[in-house]
């Protein structure tokens, strides 16, 4: 026989048990406390709305999932963003401008060494009077050899700048091939997400989405580049036939050769030419292009772009706060849903006399901070010089940053991002205030753009429900306070109708408490469900007028034996019981009286 779900026939309530959930520690380990208000709150949301779910976690995920997802989408944009941002802030940074400008000068000293070591001109002695003329023939071959070697040279630096060239392209045209497989593979997680819905309205995933993406151009370019800079490698490396490299050693042979045939004076005016040309080519490598990242020129070309960095720091910055406006758009979308599923207990708490008035219960969904504070100053070296320098000076700074915040409202939180993006940049604890670095803030091994993940993630933002009794919100309640708050949920507010059964509700509660609060709750209670109390409190067996009182006693000199004895409290039998047990005889309770009588 097919197996039957359990349907659950009564609601047990022992008194460790609540005990154990109300004593959890508040912030730490409240998900027993609210797992028990989610079950309360879940019998009130109707049973069309439930989608076929059991419980209120499993339907918040079913209607919150895909803003769930565009929150995940967001981050990993974020993210990105985070490293920009901290790369053009390193870039930025004064210690790297000196750096920069210290480069610039050793560089600028180093040609100007240069130019003083220029070769001493040698004349030429063909020219002038009594000149010597060299060998015409040899003249000849010299300036062969020369051509050849400056077309050899010309060559080598085209095939260097080939390779340099094409290893740029390969490495481009195969980080955009790795970016389309990474979206392909998305794609295809994405279409798996969509076959359960879609089979359950009779469709398909193939029919709702299709994805084409074309790779044969950057594959072409990525092979293209490849065989570039390896025909480009070949021709300066080869050894048969030999390459570039070889034959240049091959020709300076050639000319020393045909130098040494030369007279002295020209063999000497040969050999300054050549120290010249030497001296050039390396005046040239210093002096260099701005391609060229530490030539003189190169390092002058990134100063000049120091003066773009405030313009791409603060694109970065306005990149950062839209994707964080995005995802605050998606929580509140999620605090929405929050608020639908749990808008029938606000109703009903708002409408109910006793609820409201009495028990003065408040209860909401809404966006707040959970744990911004504790993250940042897990970030934070709170002795280094900044705005929230000082452990106990820090983290007020950012208490008050945070409790100045409308979470639910955009604009409030773009002014919280502002304010704590503008205290981290700037010491606001100077007078004036002064710029300082996020990363000299920061504790080691940490990073800015953790910092920037965390402030702009929200992740910290989170919808939940505010629940307030007598003015005060849930974690600030006692043990005893949640308890009862718990045993009122469910005696009050609990739509279910099977049997209650509560082991000794008064436990950790006052007689006052128990007469204010539980004897209201139990009698509104009784109108639609039965509620069996275990007690020792005569508050909850008397004033709440009991229909049924169960005594039981055990017979010790019978093998303890035990006993019971059951009736209405208007029976005598069943009141001298009662008045025994609660209330501690009748002479007890004459004496009480008598007692309060005099304080009268």
């Amino acid at each position: 026989m097919p197996k039957t779900e359990e349907v659950e026939r009564l609601k047990y309530l022992p008194q460790n048990h609540v005990e154990e959930v109300c004593n959890e520690l508040v912030g730490v380990g409240e998900e027993g406390f609210e797992r028990e208000l989610k079950a309360v709150i879940f019998s009130h949301v109707p049973e069309a709305q439930r989608l076929g779910h059991s419980t209120l976690d499993d339907l918040l995920r079913f209607q919150s999932d895909e803003k769930q997802k565009r929150v995940d989408s967001l981050l990993k944009q974020l993210r990105e963003a985070s490293r920009e941002r901290s790369i053009r802030e390193a870039q930025a940074d004064p210690v790297a401008h000196r750096e920069l400008e210290e480069k610039i000068k050793r560089r600028e000293l180093e040609l100007e060494a240069h130019d003083n070591a220029k070769p001493v001109a040698v004349p030429d002695p063909s020219k002038g009077e009594g000149g010597v003329q060299p060998d015409e023939e040899l003249l000849k071959e010299l300036a062969e050899a020369d051509a050849k070697r400056k077309a050899l040279n010309d060559r080598a630096a085209n095939a260097a700048s080939a390779i340099r060239v094409s290893q740029r392209r390969q490495a481009v045209a195969k980080r955009l091939l790795e970016k389309l497989d990474n979206f392909q593979k998305e794609f295809g997680v994405f279409k798996a997400s969509l076959e359960e819905d879609a089979k359950e309205l009779g469709l398909t995933a193939d029919s709702l989405v299709t994805l084409s993406v074309t790779k044969g151009e950057p594959e072409r370019i990525r092979d293209s580049a490849i065989s570039e800079s390896d025909k480009a490698v070949k021709e300066l490396d080869a050894t048969e036939p030999p390459g570039l490299r070889a034959q240049l050693a091959n020709i300076d042979a050639v000319i020393a050769e045909i130098q040494s045939k030369l007279g002295a004076p020209n063999r000497a005016y040969q050999a300054y030419l050549t120290i010249l040309a030497e001296w050039t080519e390396r005046r040239k490598q210093l002096a260099g292009s701005s391609d060229d990242a530490e030539s003189l020129a190169g390092l002058q070309a990134s100063k000049a772009a120091l003066a773009a960095l405030p313009a791409l720091i603060k694109q970065s910055r306005e990149r950062q706060k839209r994707l964080a406006l995005e995802i605050h758009a998606e929580k509140v979308g999620q605090a929405e849903v929050l608020r639908t599923l749990y808008g029938p207990v606000q109703t009903f708490i708002n409408s109910h006399p006793l609820a409201k008035d009495k028990l003065k219960l408040e209860f909401r969904a809404e966006l707040s901070n959970v744990d911004f504070v504790d993250r940042l100053m897990a970030l934070l070296a709170l002795n280094r010089r900044g705005s929230f320098m000082g452990v106990d000076e820090g983290r007020k700074r950012a208490t008050d940053l945070t409790q100045a915040t409308d979470w639910e409202s955009a604009a409030s939180v773009e002014k919280f991002l502002k304010d704590v993006d503008d205290a981290l940049h700037i010491n606001l604890r100077d007078e004036p205030p002064r710029e300082v670095q996020l990363k000299d803030q920061l504790l080691k091994g940490k990073r800015p753009e953790e910092v920037f993940d965390l402030m702009y993630g929200l992740e910290y933002v989170r919808p939940r429900y505010i629940l307030r009794w007598e003015g005060k919100e849930l974690a600030m309640l006692s043990p005893g306070e949640r308890g009862t708050l718990l045993l009122v949920f469910y005696l009050l507010i609990d739509k279910s109708d099977v049997p209650l059964v509560i082991d000794q509700p008064e436990g950790n509660l006052d007689n006052h408490t128990v007469a204010k609060v539980l004897v209201d709750c139990i009698k509104e209670a009784r109108r639609r469900r039965q509620v069996f109390l275990v007690t020792h409190n005569p508050n909850l067996a008397v004033v709440c007028d009991a229909d049924q009182v169960v005594y039981a006693s055990m017979d010790k000199q019978n093998g303890n034996a035990i006993t019971y004895i059951s009736g209405a409290l208007e029976n005598p039998q069943i009141s001298q019981f009662v008045t025994d047990v609660l209330e501690g005889t009748r002479w007890a309770f004459g004496v009480r009286g008598a007692k309060y009588e005099v304080g009268e």
